[in-house]
């Protein structure tokens, strides 16, 4: 699937909530757009990477589509001529775009990250909140929760809340055991606990590739020992 979003000339972004937003001239679709179910799914930062150019349809003035192109159109060009909102707003959406560079055709990419493995509480206390409102990515998230020792959180920071991704370890590559293969859950926000932003020594730091799990089994997070986060 990932391999069509990279062929294709451009991809057009159908989403009901920016279809009922009407479009201006003033940063307010780029917001509309981070807040739009689409942004919130778990494989829409892939799909940023992989696209290479995206098309968003908004409510015209006389309530038809009316197509804007997402570089030229929607974030912002200028930082001196734009709103705070629209510059941050631009700023999440092109970090998406490039922040991952390591992604092949297939859609499985690989890197370096802070993680730990998850534990009794955050499932017994409800820590991990899925970062959706669709509800068949909520309920995954949930159920991979209910099955704890089997998950690993990915941060690209060891600090102890906020956002991160969840996944499931499988095998280590039989290449020097380089990477580690996972599949994805989804993307979470972890509730800050009672002192949010400090360091956390649960995490370690070790490289991952996620999409490439083949039928490889699940794996439990006490196979493989967990390096030190530098």
């Amino acid at each position: 699937m990932h391999r069509n979003y990279f062929d294709a000339e451009y991809v057009v972004l159908h989403d009901q909530y920016l279809l009922d937003f009407e479009w201006a001239n003033d940063g307010s679709p780029c917001l509309a757009l981070i807040f739009s179910r689409w942004f919130t799914r778990g494989w829409t930062a892939l799909e940023l990477i992989m696209s290479k150019r995206i098309k968003v349809l908004y409510k015209g003035r006389d309530g038809e589509p009316v197509v804007k192109d997402l570089d030229s159109d929607i974030l912002a060009q200028d930082p001196s001529r734009c709103t705070r909102a629209h510059r941050v707003a631009s700023s999440i959406v092109r970090r998406l775009r490039q922040q991952i560079r390591n992604v092949d055709k297939n859609g499985v990419f690989a890197g370096s990250w802070h993680f730990r493995p998850l534990e009794k509480e955050d499932s017994v206390l409800g820590r991990l909140l899925p970062n959706s409102t669709l509800t068949s990515v909520i309920m995954k998230i949930r159920d991979a929760v209910r099955h704890w020792p089997y998950c690993v959180l990915l941060r690209d920071n060891n600090r102890n809340h906020g956002l991160g991704l969840l996944v499931i370890p499988m095998e280590r590559e039989d290449q020097d055991g380089y990477f580690i293969n996972c599949r994805f859950v989804g993307s979470i926000h972890e509730s800050a606990p009672p002192d949010p932003g400090s360091h956390d020594s649960r995490f370690g730091f070790d490289r991952f590739k996620i999409g490439n799990e083949g039928d490889q089994p699940d794996m439990l997070m006490t196979r493989f020992p967990t390096k030190a986060a530098s």
